[in-house]
């Protein structure tokens, strides 16, 4: 009898306090239109998420990539399913690979650097912004 309500307790705990691992895979759930902004005379991206990327908004999640800076003094970084080369913002990738990382405390990375990193995962639908954003983000030992 008691294996049973073990086995119960440690699902329960996982699913109560426990962070989600996702993988870039998961993630390209998103079809991503673009349509030009006549205004301000630029294409944006208008993006539709499925249903279990909508669900993971808000939620604690951990997830892997490598660590790219984004300024020359350090201490702001995109997270890429890819190396820099393979990555949005240089090779062939969408931008649902890449997410902008908002560290609770400094943290310094080299670029390529594999990492993984556990925060909140929001998911953004304004045209002028990364599609994922880590939110209170740390790194896992």
């Amino acid at each position: 009898m008691k294996p049973p309500f073990l086995l119960l307790l440690l699902v329960a705990t996982n699913f109560l306090f426990g962070q989600e691992r996702i993988t870039w895979r998961v993630l390209e759930g998103v079809d991503v239109q673009y349509q030009q902004d006549m205004l301000h005379n630029v294409w944006a991206m208008t993006p539709k998420f499925q249903e279990e990327v909508l669900d993971l908004d808000g939620r604690s999640v951990i997830i892997k990539g490598y660590a790219l800076p984004t300024s020359v003094t350090g201490g702001s970084y995109i997270l890429s399913a890819f190396p820099f080369s393979s990555c949005f913002f240089c090779g062939g990738a969408g931008p649902e690979s890449v997410m902008e990382i908002r560290l609770d405390k400094k943290d310094r990375f080299t670029t390529d650097e594999l990492v993984e990193l556990e925060g909140i995962l929001r998911v953004q639908q304004q045209p002028d912004q990364l599609l994922y954003v880590l939110d209170h983000a740390v790194r896992v030992p």
